[in-house]
């Protein structure tokens, strides 16, 4: 029985000190036939040449350099460029993957074959295994864009366990994975089907992609168009050190605060939410469900006293944002949503 082929897509930038670790830890998987396509961001250390070590020595390792045009747009165009594959994965430059992370993550994706998910398609809510394990079986096998992402073992900077990100499952719905990131890409592994879609829609405005990044949007245009699976287990270690593009900040008691307050005083996150709320109408409106429509057009007009208005009726919307209404209804009225 012929192996899986998963495309894992890396986007790297001066990360000589952590990338050949990964590497070779992408290229141990086991189960699965692996092509890697790296796309080094105008690195000027030494990443290009450590990857194109693994490129002369191993047939399906692929490297390219481009101009500097940031994690988003990189990873994005990676997606486009990947070869044909049944599978693709994310992976960022400085984590290391056990040896079963991309079986897990394509033997929950199969799972979904068969199975009736009607009630579950473009309804913006995460499917989790024991989920899957219940759905009837349906003879009508369509195909569906599927994404799975997976909770996070944290790690310092030498792999050291600092436990699970999530002990529970976190709230990661459509409207809730909008106004906080909670699955991060570095988890993601999506079928042919979500990434032809992807490529289609396209990518966001620049605006949206340097908030939501290129994993935010995937997530999006998975649960309007398919289903999210989410894996409360974790096949990463999540290496946590000072030079991290994106990482995981954890705050506590006063800090919660006046991080509100720096946000809400940085140009960079003025309009942001309300502007993603416009794209995906723009390019998915077609395919949403009616409550999902519903709430995104209420949330793309959300920065401006009309919008706040109708935004404060939307319970659903405003109990996905995790603050309380004065701070919501400020953030409307300085049309910073």
């Amino acid at each position: 029985m012929s192996r899986p082929w998963v495309s894992v897509l890396m986007s790297t930038y001066n990360g000589s000190k952590y990338v050949r670790e990964q590497i070779e830890s992408i290229l141990n998987q086991k189960g699965v036939e692996v092509q890697l396509l790296i796309r080094d961001d105008g690195s000027n250390d030494d990443t290009l040449s450590i990857c194109g070590e693994f490129e002369k020595q191993h047939k399906n390792v692929s490297v390219y350099q481009g101009e500097n045009i940031g994690v988003g747009k990189s990873f994005l165009e990676l997606l486009r460029m990947a070869p044909v594959a049944e599978y693709y994965s994310f992976a960022d430059q400085d984590d290391f993957w056990l040896e079963d992370k991309l079986l897990r993550a394509v033997k929950m994706i199969e799972e979904t074959k068969g199975k009736d998910l009607s009630q579950d398609i473009g309804e913006g809510n995460p499917i989790t295994y024991d989920d899957l394990l219940q759905k009837d079986i349906c003879l009508d096998e369509k195909m569906v864009p599927v994404l799975y992402g997976s909770n996070l073992i944290r790690s310092n900077e030498r792999l050291q366990v600092m436990g699970k990100r999530f002990e529970g499952i976190p709230k990661c719905d459509l409207f809730s994975s909008i106004t906080r990131n909670v699955i991060y890409g570095c988890t993601m592994v999506m079928n042919r089907c979500l990434r032809d879609l992807c490529i289609v829609a396209g990518n966001p405005t620049e605006k949206v992609l340097s908030r939501k990044n290129h994993d935010g949007w995937v997530l999006y245009l998975a649960y309007i168009n398919g289903v999210f699976l989410y894996d409360n287990e974790s096949y990463i270690r999540y290496r946590e050190h000072t030079n991290q593009v994106v990482g995981i900040k954890e705050l506590k008691g006063t800090e919660v605060l006046i991080n509100r307050i720096q946000r809400l005083t940085q140009a960079k996150n003025k309009g942001v939410r309300s502007a993603l709320a416009k794209d995906l109408l723009q390019k998915t409106s077609d395919t949403m469900k009616p409550r999902i429509k519903h709430h995104m057009e209420t949330l793309s007009d959300a920065s401006s006293i009309k919008g706040t208005v109708s935004l404060m009726k939307d319970k659903e919307l405003i109990a996905s944002f995790g603050e309380n209404k004065a701070m919501i209804m400020m953030r409307g009225l300085l049309r910073w949503i």
